[in-house]
């Protein structure tokens, strides 16, 4: 079962420190973290943290999806999914 990011479970940061810490034209890294996973997404496409945020809530929910999808076997499995809509 596939579960919904509850914000509990979920820390935000800005990457600081060196100047590897910044991608292109010196972007904030923005990080979010989902807490029971482990799972970590970042961001660097644009100059507003926000938007990198954005972006990074996205890829995260992405990975959580598919994180609590994988069965034993290492297949993802798309038919409790099915089950579940």
């Amino acid at each position: 079962m596939i579960p919904e990011l509850n914000e509990t479970d979920l820390e935000y940061g800005i990457i600081h420190g060196n100047i590897d810490d910044f991608g292109v034209d010196g972007n904030p890294v923005a990080m979010i973290k989902h807490v029971p996973s482990g799972l970590k997404a970042e961001c660097n496409y644009d100059r507003s943290w926000m938007y990198n945020r954005k972006i990074a809530y996205g890829m995260l929910c992405q990975k959580v999806h598919d994180y609590y999808a994988v069965d034993n076997s290492g297949k993802i499995d798309y038919t409790s999914e099915l089950l579940n809509d």
